[in-house]
Protein backbone atom coordinates (compact mmCIF):
# COMPACT_ATOMS: atom_id res chain seq x y z
CA UNK A 1 0.00 0.00 0.00
CA UNK A 2 1.39 3.24 -1.16
CA UNK A 3 2.01 6.01 1.59
CA UNK A 4 -0.13 9.51 1.03
CA UNK A 5 2.79 10.82 -0.27
CA UNK A 6 3.08 8.33 -3.00
CA UNK A 7 -0.32 9.55 -4.29
CA UNK A 8 -1.37 11.75 -7.00
CA UNK A 9 -1.52 14.98 -6.05
CA UNK A 10 -5.02 16.95 -7.33
CA UNK A 11 -3.75 19.91 -9.70
CA UNK A 12 -6.18 21.82 -7.61
CA UNK A 13 -6.37 21.16 -4.30
CA UNK A 14 -3.04 19.61 -3.70
CA UNK A 15 -4.96 16.70 -1.90
CA UNK A 16 -2.43 13.72 -1.71
CA UNK A 17 -5.43 11.36 -2.92
CA UNK A 18 -6.14 13.33 -5.84
CA UNK A 19 -9.55 14.83 -5.06
CA UNK A 20 -10.45 18.57 -5.50
CA UNK A 21 -11.04 20.47 -2.07
CA UNK A 22 -14.60 19.93 -2.71
CA UNK A 23 -15.19 16.11 -3.17
CA UNK A 24 -16.14 13.29 -1.55
CA UNK A 25 -14.20 9.96 -1.64
CA UNK A 26 -15.80 6.83 -3.63
CA UNK A 27 -19.27 6.48 -1.80
CA UNK A 28 -21.03 3.15 -1.05
CA UNK A 29 -24.21 2.56 0.56
CA UNK A 30 -26.14 -0.77 1.38
CA UNK A 31 -28.96 -1.66 3.44
CA UNK A 32 -30.73 -4.99 4.65
CA UNK A 33 -26.99 -6.16 6.09
CA UNK A 34 -28.00 -7.60 8.96
CA UNK A 35 -30.78 -9.99 8.78
CA UNK A 36 -32.20 -9.88 12.70
CA UNK A 37 -31.93 -6.31 12.47
CA UNK A 38 -35.17 -4.08 12.02
CA UNK A 39 -32.77 -1.85 9.62
CA UNK A 40 -29.44 -2.09 8.44
CA UNK A 41 -26.66 -0.19 6.52
CA UNK A 42 -23.30 -0.33 5.39
CA UNK A 43 -21.61 2.45 4.63
CA UNK A 44 -17.84 3.06 3.44
CA UNK A 45 -16.30 6.42 1.98
CA UNK A 46 -13.01 4.65 1.42
CA UNK A 47 -10.97 3.81 4.16
CA UNK A 48 -13.82 4.75 6.59
CA UNK A 49 -16.54 1.70 7.10
CA UNK A 50 -19.33 1.79 9.33
CA UNK A 51 -22.01 -0.77 10.09
CA UNK A 52 -25.36 0.07 11.41
CA UNK A 53 -28.31 -1.95 13.13
CA UNK A 54 -31.00 -0.58 14.36
CA UNK A 55 -33.45 -2.76 16.27
CA UNK A 56 -36.22 -3.11 18.35
CA UNK A 57 -39.32 -1.61 19.52
CA UNK A 58 -39.15 -2.77 22.63
CA UNK A 59 -40.68 -1.24 25.90
CA UNK A 60 -38.66 1.59 28.12
CA UNK A 61 -37.32 0.82 31.29
CA UNK A 62 -39.23 2.09 34.60
CA UNK A 63 -35.98 4.11 35.44
CA UNK A 64 -36.90 6.51 32.30
CA UNK A 65 -40.83 6.99 33.91
CA UNK A 66 -44.04 6.98 31.49
CA UNK A 67 -42.77 9.10 28.34
CA UNK A 68 -45.84 9.34 25.80
CA UNK A 69 -43.11 9.61 22.81
CA UNK A 70 -40.19 6.55 21.88
CA UNK A 71 -36.56 7.27 22.38
CA UNK A 72 -33.59 6.16 20.54
CA UNK A 73 -30.43 4.75 22.57
CA UNK A 74 -26.77 4.71 20.50
CA UNK A 75 -24.59 2.62 21.39
CA UNK A 76 -21.04 2.61 19.22
CA UNK A 77 -17.61 0.24 19.41
CA UNK A 78 -14.47 0.36 17.45
CA UNK A 79 -13.29 -2.60 16.11
CA UNK A 80 -9.74 -3.46 17.08
CA UNK A 81 -8.18 -2.03 13.96
CA UNK A 82 -10.35 1.19 14.01
CA UNK A 83 -9.14 1.40 17.45
CA UNK A 84 -5.39 1.65 17.03
CA UNK A 85 -5.67 3.93 13.74
CA UNK A 86 -7.79 6.37 15.73
CA UNK A 87 -5.69 6.60 19.06
CA UNK A 88 -3.14 3.96 18.80
CA UNK A 89 -1.77 4.49 22.20
CA UNK A 90 -5.30 4.97 24.01
CA UNK A 91 -5.94 2.79 27.31
CA UNK A 92 -9.38 0.83 27.37
CA UNK A 93 -10.86 3.33 29.69
CA UNK A 94 -9.78 6.26 27.19
CA UNK A 95 -11.39 4.13 24.36
CA UNK A 96 -15.16 3.46 26.02
CA UNK A 97 -15.09 7.13 26.90
CA UNK A 98 -14.17 8.20 23.48
CA UNK A 99 -17.36 5.59 22.20
CA UNK A 100 -19.74 7.38 24.10
CA UNK A 101 -18.46 10.58 22.96
CA UNK A 102 -19.71 9.59 19.51
CA UNK A 103 -22.84 7.85 20.51
CA UNK A 104 -24.18 10.92 21.99
CA UNK A 105 -23.13 13.25 19.10
CA UNK A 106 -24.57 10.01 16.81
CA UNK A 107 -27.67 10.43 18.79
CA UNK A 108 -28.21 14.36 18.96
CA UNK A 109 -27.96 14.13 15.28
CA UNK A 110 -30.89 11.58 14.78
CA UNK A 111 -33.31 12.17 17.21
CA UNK A 112 -34.64 15.19 15.05
CA UNK A 113 -35.71 13.42 12.21
CA UNK A 114 -37.64 10.40 13.55
CA UNK A 115 -41.75 10.75 14.45
CA UNK A 116 -41.14 9.45 18.42
CA UNK A 117 -44.44 10.60 19.34
CA UNK A 118 -45.73 7.79 17.30
CA UNK A 119 -43.99 5.66 19.37
CA UNK A 120 -45.02 6.04 23.20
CA UNK A 121 -43.21 4.38 25.50
CA UNK A 122 -40.93 2.57 22.92
CA UNK A 123 -37.19 2.35 22.29
CA UNK A 124 -35.22 1.93 19.47
CA UNK A 125 -31.63 0.82 19.63
CA UNK A 126 -28.84 1.90 17.57
CA UNK A 127 -25.68 -0.29 17.29
CA UNK A 128 -23.18 1.24 15.42
CA UNK A 129 -19.96 -0.39 14.25
CA UNK A 130 -17.23 1.57 13.02
CA UNK A 131 -14.68 -0.92 11.55
CA UNK A 132 -12.38 0.59 9.89
CA UNK A 133 -11.56 4.59 10.65
CA UNK A 134 -10.20 5.87 7.82
CA UNK A 135 -11.78 10.01 8.85
CA UNK A 136 -14.55 11.60 8.72
CA UNK A 137 -15.62 8.81 10.79
CA UNK A 138 -18.20 10.74 13.03
CA UNK A 139 -19.85 11.87 9.46
CA UNK A 140 -19.91 8.24 8.20
CA UNK A 141 -21.57 6.84 10.89
CA UNK A 142 -24.20 9.34 11.40
CA UNK A 143 -25.05 8.90 6.94
CA UNK A 144 -25.08 4.89 8.04
CA UNK A 145 -27.73 5.45 10.67
CA UNK A 146 -29.78 7.31 9.40
CA UNK A 147 -29.85 4.84 6.17
CA UNK A 148 -30.54 2.11 8.89
CA UNK A 149 -33.20 4.07 10.44
CA UNK A 150 -34.88 4.43 7.13
CA UNK A 151 -34.54 1.02 6.35
CA UNK A 152 -36.40 0.05 9.79
CA UNK A 153 -39.04 1.66 8.07
CA UNK A 154 -39.21 4.03 11.50
CA UNK A 155 -41.63 7.32 10.09
CA UNK A 156 -39.59 9.92 9.56
CA UNK A 157 -40.80 13.86 8.71
CA UNK A 158 -41.34 13.79 5.05
CA UNK A 159 -39.66 10.36 4.17
CA UNK A 160 -36.67 11.29 1.98
CA UNK A 161 -36.09 15.01 2.90
CA UNK A 162 -35.20 14.68 6.35
CA UNK A 163 -32.92 12.00 6.59
CA UNK A 164 -29.54 12.83 8.45
CA UNK A 165 -26.30 12.67 6.43
CA UNK A 166 -23.46 14.08 8.11
CA UNK A 167 -20.36 15.43 6.78
CA UNK A 168 -16.81 16.50 7.67
CA UNK A 169 -14.63 19.28 6.89
CA UNK A 170 -11.45 21.05 8.12
CA UNK A 171 -9.25 24.13 7.80
CA UNK A 172 -5.59 22.65 6.32
CA UNK A 173 -2.37 24.79 5.05
CA UNK A 174 -1.12 22.65 2.40
CA UNK A 175 2.66 22.23 2.18
CA UNK A 176 3.12 22.87 -1.48
CA UNK A 177 3.34 26.07 -3.55
CA UNK A 178 0.57 28.82 -3.96
CA UNK A 179 -2.51 27.50 -5.80
CA UNK A 180 -5.68 28.65 -7.30
CA UNK A 181 -8.52 26.62 -5.50
CA UNK A 182 -11.87 27.43 -5.76
CA UNK A 183 -13.89 27.70 -2.20
CA UNK A 184 -17.19 26.93 -1.53
CA UNK A 185 -19.49 30.28 -2.69
CA UNK A 186 -17.45 31.28 -5.19
CA UNK A 187 -17.51 31.89 -8.87
CA UNK A 188 -13.90 32.19 -9.20
CA UNK A 189 -10.00 30.89 -7.95
CA UNK A 190 -8.88 32.47 -4.77
CA UNK A 191 -5.35 32.22 -4.34
CA UNK A 192 -3.60 30.60 -1.32
CA UNK A 193 -0.35 29.19 -0.37
CA UNK A 194 1.44 27.01 2.37
CA UNK A 195 0.52 29.83 5.24
CA UNK A 196 -2.94 30.16 3.72
CA UNK A 197 -6.03 27.84 5.00
CA UNK A 198 -7.68 25.69 2.61
CA UNK A 199 -11.36 24.22 2.91
CA UNK A 200 -11.32 20.31 2.64
CA UNK A 201 -14.32 18.41 2.70
CA UNK A 202 -14.34 14.93 3.60
CA UNK A 203 -10.91 14.64 4.76
CA UNK A 204 -8.59 11.36 5.23
CA UNK A 205 -7.45 10.11 8.89
CA UNK A 206 -3.70 11.75 7.64
CA UNK A 207 -5.59 15.10 6.30
CA UNK A 208 -7.00 15.66 10.03
CA UNK A 209 -3.85 15.17 11.50
CA UNK A 210 -2.43 17.60 9.82
CA UNK A 211 -5.66 20.01 10.00
CA UNK A 212 -5.09 23.35 11.71
CA UNK A 213 -9.14 23.40 12.82
CA UNK A 214 -11.84 20.54 11.75
CA UNK A 215 -16.05 20.60 11.99
CA UNK A 216 -18.55 18.07 11.49
CA UNK A 217 -21.96 18.98 10.50
CA UNK A 218 -25.40 17.04 9.94
CA UNK A 219 -28.71 17.94 8.57
CA UNK A 220 -31.98 17.37 7.37
CA UNK A 221 -31.41 18.59 3.68
CA UNK A 222 -35.26 18.87 2.78
CA UNK A 223 -35.77 21.44 5.38
CA UNK A 224 -32.08 22.94 5.55
CA UNK A 225 -31.74 21.88 8.91
CA UNK A 226 -29.12 21.44 11.11
CA UNK A 227 -29.34 18.90 13.59
CA UNK A 228 -25.49 18.51 15.08
CA UNK A 229 -22.33 20.59 14.77
CA UNK A 230 -18.93 19.42 16.49
CA UNK A 231 -16.31 22.04 15.96
CA UNK A 232 -12.39 21.83 17.11
CA UNK A 233 -9.81 24.49 16.85
CA UNK A 234 -10.02 28.18 16.12
CA UNK A 235 -12.05 29.76 13.26
CA UNK A 236 -12.99 33.39 12.41
CA UNK A 237 -16.67 33.77 12.07
CA UNK A 238 -16.30 34.36 7.90
CA UNK A 239 -14.30 31.11 7.74
CA UNK A 240 -16.57 29.36 9.62
CA UNK A 241 -19.27 30.57 7.76
CA UNK A 242 -17.95 29.48 4.41
CA UNK A 243 -17.03 26.03 5.94
CA UNK A 244 -20.62 25.69 6.90
CA UNK A 245 -21.97 26.61 3.63
CA UNK A 246 -19.61 23.60 2.22
CA UNK A 247 -20.93 21.11 4.78
CA UNK A 248 -24.35 22.18 3.42
CA UNK A 249 -23.95 21.70 0.22
CA UNK A 250 -22.14 18.28 0.95
CA UNK A 251 -25.14 17.08 3.10
CA UNK A 252 -27.15 18.01 -0.12
CA UNK A 253 -24.83 15.58 -2.37
CA UNK A 254 -25.27 12.70 0.09
CA UNK A 255 -28.63 13.17 0.54
CA UNK A 256 -28.61 11.77 -3.35
CA UNK A 257 -26.80 9.17 -2.85
CA UNK A 258 -28.86 8.07 0.30
CA UNK A 259 -32.14 7.90 -1.44
CA UNK A 260 -30.94 6.26 -3.99
CA UNK A 261 -29.51 3.14 -1.58
CA UNK A 262 -33.39 2.71 -0.05
CA UNK A 263 -34.70 3.02 -3.36
CA UNK A 264 -33.02 0.64 -4.63
CA UNK A 265 -33.53 -2.06 -1.79
CA UNK A 266 -37.08 -1.38 -1.91
CA UNK A 267 -37.31 -1.85 -5.89
CA UNK A 268 -35.57 -5.30 -5.15
CA UNK A 269 -37.29 -6.80 -1.91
Amino acid sequence: MSSPSDEPMSAESGRSDGRGAEEFRNVFIKTKVLSQAKGSAYVEFNNTKVMVGVFGPRQSERKHGFRSTGMLECQLRLSSFAAKQLAPTAQQQQQVSLEKELAASILQALTASVQLEKFPKAVFDVSVMVLEAGGADLAVAITAASVALADAGLELFRPGTRVSSGVSFIKSALDRMPLQVRMPGSQNGCAGSSSEPYLLLDPTIQESRRAEASCMLSMMVGLNQVTHTDTSGVWSRAGLQEALELGMGGCGMLKVEMREALLEAAVSS
